[in-house]
């Protein structure tokens, strides 16, 4: 088994915070646009928990998934014309619902990021003009994400992917 979701008093929890590559239809929060349903699983041939990237490495690494929070075409950065961070990656509501009251994630896993390159969301601004981050810009979303997991949960690891 691997030390690196080892724990002496139970399998390590695993939460993900993604986009549509890391939805799978009934693994998902009530509600969550799913790409993983349907006809896109006949075609991909991602039909349940052990054809996922997250599913193969939580049962490679010991572990058990305790949330899905993985949204459809989201993106790290908050979205045109849409008043609420949701379902964006530095959303609260998102962060928040890693977790629940009784159990926190000992493992977050952020897959995000794929829908801001694809829509050409700014990289970075040349000029900052202060210490106010930007939503709509991808590292201060990124840094403003990352931020916001460690304050909600100091305890968990945290690992980016691309």
């Amino acid at each position: 088994m691997n030390q690196f979701l080892i724990r002496k008093d139970r399998k390590a929890r695993v939460s993900i915070l993604g986009d549509s590559v890391s939805t799978l239809s009934g693994w998902n929060p009530n509600g969550y646009r799913v790409f993983y349903e349907g006809k896109s699983c006949e075609y991909s041939g991602v039909k349940e928990y052990s054809d996922t990237w997250w599913g193969q490495l939580i049962d490679y690494l010991g572990g058990e998934l305790l949330v899905n929070d993985s949204w459809s075409g989201s993106r790290v950065t908050q979205l045109p014309d849409n008043e609420r961070m949701f379902p964006s990656g530095i959303s609260d509501e998102r962060i928040g619902d890693l977790g629940n009251e009784s159990q926190k994630p000992d493992i977050i896993i952020v897959m995000l990021g794929d829908n801001d390159w694809g829509h050409g969301v700014c990289v970075s601004e040349q000029m900052n003009t202060g210490n106010e981050r930007n939503p709509y810009v991808f590292c201060d979303a990124y840094d403003w994400m990352l931020e916001k997991l460690e304050e909600e949960y100091p305890e968990s690891r945290i690992y980016c992917c691309t």
